[in-house]
């Protein structure tokens, strides 16, 4: 939400409507923005439609606010051996085995 304007209202609900879009890109989306079952949808665009997703982190959300989402299983990470406060994202481990770390707020 910027201001009084919900940034995802316009966000397509069907598979029909993502399949408009060659490419989706989400940086910085909290969950509670995009609902589990947007989220399914998306995720349905991505692994039966043949869409492309990109996701770029951001200082509340992304990509470790998603783990435990509709989404997660689509992110090469999992969660951390500890979560950080509520409102910061999870410390974060790549499949590849590379940790992500977000050092804590001053």
């Amino acid at each position: 939400t910027y201001g009084n304007v919900d940034a995802l209202a316009g966000t397509p609900t069907t598979l029909e409507e993502w399949s408009r879009y060659r490419i989706v890109i989400l940086g910085d989306v909290l969950p509670t923005q995009l609902t589990p079952e947007r989220q399914r949808v998306l995720r349905e665009y991505v692994t039966e439609g043949g869409g492309n997703l990109i996701i770029i982190a951001g200082k509340d959300a992304m990509p470790g606010a998603y783990v435990n989402q509709p989404l997660g299983a689509m992110l090469p990470v999992e969660a951390g051996d500890s979560a950080l406060p509520e409102r910061r994202p999870l410390n974060a481990r790549c499949r590849s085995g590379t940790e992500i770390i977000r050092p804590p707020a001053p």
